[in-house]
């Protein structure tokens, strides 16, 4: 790195080893007074609210490392209606797919405006050792929305964002978190496949194996990497974040992006440590893993690059949400020296860090596999907006429910997704067993959008034979047309019913008429465990319609679905729904193909009665 007190600056001499820019720095000393700021070229001086304005920013000179800030820094200086603010710009490389420079490196700045009114933009250059240098300042003119924009959470409605033109949208999503083969061709199926199926939402990772991470070691895999490693970002990988999320949005899908994984940063699960550039034993400065939390000089490596994150990508549409930590209970700080405290402080450090200087703002998540600790991070970390759990266990669906209304009962809403599932014994390849798996996901994806918790599945490599996207599809279809402003939770239950493994009249009598099972929390998890066998309900609403998904409490918890039940009946609570007439639709949601449908019969208390055809396992209910 450089210091302030430096006189000489390294340039850089660009040269093609292999087809890959490689770096040879050259001392040379800067005459006093010499501008290093030239011309600045606008590709617009008008713009609607959140579409992008890029400039190029002639820099005279080359530096030894034009990624660290603290050797060379360009910011955007913008003046507008609510004063001051300042936006970082950034060196990139144009190269070809296979990583080749087409040419020399460029200051870049790319900014969306988040409301109409006339900015002044200049940008001001600091050189270690020299005063700081700005250029002449543009106006820009930025008036009138267009359809779609950023999204954002809404935070009065669990799991529901609204895009800056007020649509609105329940966060479904799925998980793509890399590929190691043909990434354009196989990511654009995805988004295709996602866009067709009504998937709002794509989780991507930044992670070295898969050379889709800027920093991973120049050892590996050359010369992909050759000049590239610890504090030098490859220009192939943000070359290939470009064009992800230009196509993402093509397509109308955003984008959670992973900025660090628990393989990375552990030794344990997942290890990658050995290959980390941060790795002493492999070029970097730190010993352990866990020293990623404490170490100021890790702590600036991180604010560097986040800063080229934020820079490069921030006025991207498609980008909805940072992660900062996949996993983060899987990390040694956390596994093996137990220090929580120091990675919740870690997490407060780099919440407000990328939000001061991202200007949509966006969420800052993280995520963990373990409820409990989850719960504490929250705690100690409320500046994160939302938390997700990841939850591979075939009882998934009944945590899920339990946890949404653990957390509603602690913050008065539910800042919580699912943003990995799977079955207890599920790996990326077992088809002899894909019968379960398409139960848990169809489980989990209905009984997270009713709860309002979304859940995404992670294996996406055989989410096509896993009955994802058709079970997406049954979703995007009964909730066509949805007022997503007036969404809210009805209260449901289901009454009486005689199945395979019904209950006693007695028993069912003692019990109040309903026999539910019951959720134990134990030492750090939670756990489900069935009293007998029942029927579980839950319903949301807009106030016009109301949809409920009902099932089998033993398929709930990842068993296989009890017989035929028959005779149940669903009783919502004081239905909003206002109708005089009501009718309730009967489907499989599976595939959300109608099996029938009834009158519902409205009490004088406001209650609502809906008798249940028999079924299997379960099965879905509009009323409207």
């Amino acid at each position: 790195m450089c210091g302030r007190g430096v006189i000489g600056v390294l340039l850089l001499a660009v040269l093609q080893v292999g087809g890959v820019a490689a770096a040879e720095p050259v001392e040379a000393l800067l005459r006093v007074g010499e501008s290093l700021l030239g011309g600045v070229v606008f590709n617009t001086i008008t713009a609607a609210v959140s579409g992008r304005v890029e400039a190029t920013i002639e820099v005279k000179r080359a530096f030894a490392n034009p990624y660290d800030p603290q050797c060379v820094r360009l910011d955007g200086v913008i003046s507008g209606p609510l004063g001051v603010r300042v936006y970082p710009c950034f060196y990139m490389v144009d190269v070809d797919e296979e990583g080749v420079a087409r040419g020399g490196g460029e200051w870049r700045w790319r900014h969306a405006f988040r409301m109409e009114g006339e900015y002044d933009v200049r940008f001001r250059l600091l050189v270690a050792g020299r005063e700081d240098e700005y250029t002449d300042s543009q106006r820009l003119v930025v008036k009138g929305r267009g359809q779609g924009g950023f999204a954002r959470p809404d935070f009065e409605k669990a799991g529901v964002w609204v895009r800056d033109d007020g649509s609105r949208f329940f966060a479904t999503g799925l998980n793509a978190a890399w590929f190691e083969e043909g990434k354009r061709e196989a990511y654009r199926g995805v988004f295709e496949q996602c866009a067709a199926a009504g998937i709002e939402m794509v989780r991507v990772w930044m992670i070295g194996f898969a050379r889709q991470e800027l920093e991973w070691s120049e050892e590996l895999w050359e010369p992909w990497n050759r000049g590239y490693g610890l504090g030098r970002y490859n220009q192939s990988v943000a070359a290939f974040f470009d064009w992800l999320f230009a196509t993402a949005a093509e397509y109308g899908v955003y984008v959670q992006l992973v900025l660090e994984t628990h393989g990375e940063w552990g030794t344990e699960v997942d290890g990658n440590w050995e290959f980390n550039p941060y790795n002493k034993d492999h070029g970097g400065f730190l010993e352990r893993p866990a020293q990623f939390f404490t170490d100021q000089r890790a702590t600036i490596r991180v604010w560097a690059r986040y800063r080229y994150c934020v820079a490069r990508w921030g006025a991207e549409r498609a980008l909805a949400a940072w992660e900062l930590f996949n996993e983060v209970d899987h990390s040694d700080a956390i596994r093996l020296e137990k220090a929580e405290l120091e990675v919740a402080r870690w997490h407060a450090m780099m919440v407000r860090y990328i939000q001061r200087i991202d200007a949509v703002p966006r969420p800052v998540v993280s995520s963990s596999g373990d409820e409990e600790y989850l719960m504490r991070l929250a705690r100690r970390v409320p500046e994160l907006y939302r938390y997700d759990i990841h939850l591979y266990r075939d009882d998934a669906a009944a945590i899920l429910g339990q946890m949404a209304l653990e957390w509603q009962r602690e913050w008065g809403h539910v800042p919580l997704i699912c943003g990995e599932f799977g079955v207890a014994w599920e790996s990326g390849t077992e088809p002899e067993q894909m019968d379960g798996v398409r139960a848990q996901i169809e489980r989990m994806l209905w009984q997270g959008r009713v709860v309002g918790v979304p859940a995404w599945y992670w294996f996406w490599n055989k989410a096509e034979e896993a009955g994802v996207f058709k079970v997406h599809r049954a979703l995007a279809e009964v909730f066509a047309g949805w007022r997503y402003e007036y969404e809210h939770r009805v209260k449901v239950v289901v009454e009486g019913g005689k199945g395979a493994r019904a209950v006693s009249e007695k028993e069912r009598a003692r019990a109040g008429g309903v026999v539910r099972s019951r959720v134990i929390v134990y030492d750090s998890t939670f756990k489900t465990e069935a009293l007998r066998p029942t029927i579980s309900a839950a319903a949301v609403s807009d106030g016009a319609r109301t949809v409920a998904y009902v099932c089998d409490e033993h398929f709930l918890m990842g068993n296989a679905g009890g017989g035929l039940w028959q005779g149940a009946t669903l009783r919502m609570a004081r239905s909003p729904v206002l109708t005089t007439t009501l009718r309730a639709r009967f489907f499989v949601p599976a595939t959300g193909a109608t099996i029938g449908s009834s009158v519902a019969v409205r009490e004088e208390t406001g209650d609502i009665y809906i008798v249940l055809p028999p079924f299997e396992a379960s099965i879905g209910v509009v009323l409207e």
